[in-house]
């Protein structure tokens, strides 16, 4: 409801204010409409708190790490001074921090690394469990900063991963640790919900905004993950995604596979042909990033 609600005003407001950016078809649109997925999220708090659904700490947590990533993206969507440059992926940002230039991208790095560490802080045993989940959060966040590329690529990734890691969970708790976990990420998966036709149809750009917010709501439903043979290995499957990236792009990856390319053209404006991916190849979108 209150994403429902909020979503229109943004489409109107943000124009109006100048946060506005091209997609990769060269569409200007409203940018940053992620915020709307923090506003959701503390909708929906006071109400878990009354029924008893969550503990205070823990949603505190939850909170402090949603609205910081949220806020630094935020700053990243109005200033953009990396994107602006042509700076693209990590390596690019602290190569340029060396020689002197400091992004808001390498800011947004170094703010989501602290955050990560506090609220991984309190659900870790040990160092080696607070490193491990701090690395957890930090990835998944910038993982979904470079999935956010095409209309709903972002979207659809998090609503898979969530689903599996919520199923999982299920599965190998039945739901006792992780259940304030699972309450807590359910308004972000609805927000996104709500959200998704406006990403899809190209109506709107949630931005690093949304991108940090529902990488956030990932890590830390992962890190609740009760076997540390389990979190090691989701650990190790996102520093080979963050390889991957560096090394190449999303867009590369998906459309070496066909399923990958269905699945990325799914519901979206028009399909993401063959054709019209190969005829793009040389080109670099807005984000950097070479398709």
């Amino acid at each position: 409801m209150v994403t429902r609600i909020l979503v229109p005003v943004f489409a109107r407001l943000f124009p109006e204010g100048g946060l506005v950016r091209s997609n990769y078809r060269g569409v200007v649109l409203p940018y940053g409409a992620g915020l709307a997925f923090v506003f959701a999220w503390a909708f929906a708090l006071p109400f878990m708190l009354a029924f008893g659904l969550v503990e205070p700490r823990r949603a505190g947590i939850y909170g402090m790490t949603l609205f910081g990533v949220c806020l630094v993206g935020l700053l990243d969507d109005m200033v953009g001074t990396g994107q602006a440059k042509g700076i693209k992926g990590i390596k690019g940002h602290f190569s340029k921090a060396l020689e002197g230039y400091i992004s808001t991208g390498a800011l947004k790095a170094l703010f989501i690394v602290l955050i990560s560490f506090i609220a991984a802080f309190g659900e870790s045993e040990g160092l080696i469990d607070l490193w491990r989940n701090a690395a957890i959060v930090s990835l998944t966040t910038n993982a979904f900063n470079a999935l956010d590329v095409r209309p709903g690529r972002a979207l659809k990734a998090y609503w898979a991963s969530s689903l599996f890691a919520l199923t999982c969970l299920g599965l190998l708790t039945e739901w006792n640790v992780t259940d304030e976990g699972v309450m807590l990420t359910l308004p972000v998966l609805a927000s996104t919900a709500a959200y998704g036709l406006y990403d899809l149809k190209e109506r709107l750009m949630m931005g690093d905004a949304g991108a940090n917010t529902i990488g956030a709501s990932l890590g830390l439903l992962l890190i609740l993950a009760p076997s540390p043979g389990l979190r090691t290995l989701i650990l190790a499957t996102l520093f080979l995604f963050q390889i991957l990236i560096e090394v190449s792009s999303v867009s590369h990856l998906v459309e070496r596979s066909r399923m990958l390319r269905w699945v990325d053209a799914l519901g979206g404006i028009q399909g993401a042909g063959q054709n019209r991916r190969r005829q793009n190849a040389s080109k670099r979108n807005l984000y950097g990033e070479r398709e």
